[in-house]
């Protein structure tokens, strides 16, 4: 059994076997049982991993991952000041993010409970961004936020967690989302959210599935960039020109950025965005169109 003190869930040999069985080599420290699902927290050497219904989520410290993505997204939104964040606060971007010059962010949670579950394990960064006033985290439903919100206008919204692997988490990915979302973007607004390159979702292939995320977030909004890779990363702007690909254009704009201190080398922009691999993307959206993808699917 682990000596760490468990949860009344997990306060029992049956739970930490079935974890070991489904999660080898992770040490299970805690879990809960949300509305949502089974919510898992392990160890790996220095790391933490947040498991979800068996799957793990995200695990953290990732420094230099967490670096890049903050870098990248920054970039596309040109000096955001007023960002909203959709997920996790485990991995640490919104910690890294609040080292930028912006206003304030607000954090939408899904479920309190699990946050409350999840809070002894982080890192010492992400407890003092807890202490930040430019923060605000947000507990509840974001599609109930949005429709709550009124007068706001977000320079950058990130939706990075969802996987829509269920009619829930596929909520996070359709034409009425993108277009809440919308209604409350500044008109230099950004929007990035992510899908993995490498699996089927919803029992369609990976290359509809990337195809509908992409001709969905086009019938939103004006421009739709993408980062290539394991992970396709998609930033969809509120105006043309707002969002790019040119690896030179952001490393001009990440550099402008004032910091502290730049950690993430700006020549890296090039390797994330190789412009074959994104013009035969482009290619294949354009010859093999995805479906709409809208709360009422057929």
């Amino acid at each position: 059994l682990v000596a760490t003190p468990f949860s009344g869930l997990v306060n029992s040999g049956l739970e930490a076997f079935r974890f070991h069985t489904l999660q080898p080599g992770l040490t299970l420290l805690d879990a809960v049982e949300t509305r949502y699902g089974h919510v898992a927290y392990a160890r790996l050497g220095d790391q933490v991993s947040v498991v979800q219904d068996g799957r793990i989520a995200e695990s953290f410290p990732r420094p230099e991952a967490v670096q890049q993505t903050a870098a990248y997204v920054y970039a596309q939104s040109k000096d955001a000041k007023d960002i909203l964040v959709f997920g996790s606060f485990a991995g640490g971007l919104v910690a890294e993010l609040l080292r930028y010059p912006v206003r304030h962010i607000d954090v939408v949670i899904q479920d309190e409970n699990a946050f409350t579950h999840l809070k002894p394990y982080l890192t010492a960064e992400n407890r003092a961004a807890l202490s930040d006033r430019r923060l605000r985290l947000r507990f509840g439903d974001s599609r109930q936020y949005l429709r709550g919100l009124t007068g706001q206008r977000y320079d950058l919204v990130l939706a990075l967690d969802a996987v829509p692997t269920s009619a829930h988490s596929n909520r996070f990915f359709t034409r009425e989302f993108y277009s809440s979302l919308q209604a409350h973007m500044a008109d230099s607004g950004v929007f990035c959210t992510r899908v993995s390159s490498a699996s089927n979702y919803l029992g369609g292939t990976v290359r509809s599935y990337a195809g509908s995320i992409f001709r969905t977030l086009s019938e939103v909004f004006p421009e739709v960039s993408v980062m290539p890779g394991d992970i396709h990363l998609y930033c969809a702007g509120n105006r043309a020109g707002q969002v790019s690909e040119d690896p030179a254009e952001l490393g001009r704009r990440y550099l402008a950025t004032e910091l502290d201190e730049h950690r993430f080398p700006a020549g890296y922009f090039t390797s994330l965005l190789p412009q074959d691999r994104i013009r035969d993307l482009h290619r294949q959206f354009e010859e093999h169109p995805g479906e709409l993808n809208s709360d009422v699917r057929r």
